[in-house]
């Protein structure tokens, strides 16, 4: 985070909208798009993944709605997205995130295969977002994402020692 903030004149003294900020809907465009009305220059998201391995925003790893709880993997994104219309995929917000000149902090869960940390780091190169991205991760999802690219910035949420990650 200090890195990015450091070298940008336009993010300097910035705060982060947790989940996109407490407006709204955590995690979803709308709720990001409040954030940045209200002069976040930073949103933090969680991402899961569907069966169809579709990167989604959603901080627990299953929803609710009218009463039937849906866990994220065990559906395709077009059957939860029909279900909860407000289901944000993680390429949506890199393209509002460019768009609105603003910066994501991807937060990844420790059940992270590297099937993900492909995905994500697909879908933050193809939109160009490399230095506009951090992930926020345990040191053995580090060690798989520094192993595409020395040039992400990482947030180490989980060290129980400084020998974890060598870099």
């Amino acid at each position: 985070i200090v890195q990015i903030i450091q070298t940008s004149q336009t993010f300097h003294k910035s705060l982060i909208a947790h989940k996109g900020g407490n407006a709204g809907t955590e995690n979803t465009i709308a709720n990001f798009e409040l954030a940045v009305a209200n002069g976040y220059k930073i949103i933090e998201t969680d991402v899961r993944f569907t069966n169809d391995s579709v990167a989604v925003l959603s901080h627990d790893a299953s929803f609710t709605v009218n009463g039937t709880s849906y866990t994220i993997a065990n559906y395709t994104y077009e059957e939860l997205k029909a279900v909860k219309s407000n289901l944000a995929t993680l390429k949506e917000c890199l393209l509002f995130a460019k768009k609105n000149n603003i910066i994501v902090d991807i937060d990844f869960t420790k059940e992270t295969t590297s099937n993900d940390i492909q995905i994500v780091y697909n879908l933050i190169s193809t939109f160009g977002m490399n230095g506009r991205c951090f992930i926020t991760c345990n040191s053995s999802v580090a060690r798989s994402f520094l192993s595409y690219s020395s040039n992400l910035c990482i947030c180490i949420s989980q060290v129980n020692t400084t020998s974890q990650i060598d870099n």
